[in-house]
């Protein structure tokens, strides 16, 4: 005996569809179409890690350039710890009650004789205006030490060229120098 089975069309619209078959739907992708997708997937991911890459690559950059600026202000507070204006510029050992004052035993040595002498100005250690007396003040705000006081009293008290010698700034205020 055979058996047969029969099947009993369905009707859906104008298609007859059986109910013992099954009917599959299959793309057809051409061979151009399934290379093309994989390289879209492909600079898709690239791009996806180069994104990714760069990112940390700036958070990277962000944190060491954070922490150089804590670095830099760290050391700028123990600069600005370790010297105050109320510091000396010289250490207490070498200040010396006995040569208090703006010359040296050497300066007054050399005062007794002429102190024009060629070395002298090469040293930098003669007023550059009167040629005679040491170098023992300094200007504000620029700071060159190029004159004695009386030479510099007389730039600042003489009316209206207060300016440097040097580099031709105004002169605020003139300090004298004490030196050992």
């Amino acid at each position: 005996m055979s058996s047969t089975t029969r099947t009993t069309p369905v009707r859906a619209g104008h298609l007859n569809l059986y109910d013992s078959r099954t009917y599959h739907v299959d793309f057809i992708t051409s061979d151009n179409q399934h290379k093309w997708q994989l390289a879209v997937d492909f600079v898709v991911r690239i791009m996806a890690y180069v994104t990714l890459m760069v990112a940390i690559m700036i958070m990277i950059m962000l944190i060491m350039k954070l922490l150089k600026t804590y670095e830099q202000e760290a050391d700028l507070r123990q600069v600005v710890v370790s010297s105050s204006e109320t510091d000396r510029l010289l250490p207490k050992e070498t200040m010396s009650v006995l040569n208090y004052g703006t010359c040296c035993q050497q300066d007054l040595v050399a005062e007794n004789y002429s102190s024009s002498s060629s070395e002298d100005l090469y040293d930098e250690k003669i007023c550059i205006i009167c040629y005679d007396n040491s170098r023992n003040c300094f200007f504000v705000p620029c700071g060159h030490c190029a004159t004695c006081c009386a030479c510099a009293k007389r730039i600042v008290d003489d009316g209206e060229n207060k300016n440097c010698p040097i580099c031709r700034r105004l002169i605020h205020k003139v300090r004298q120098l004490f030196t050992p």
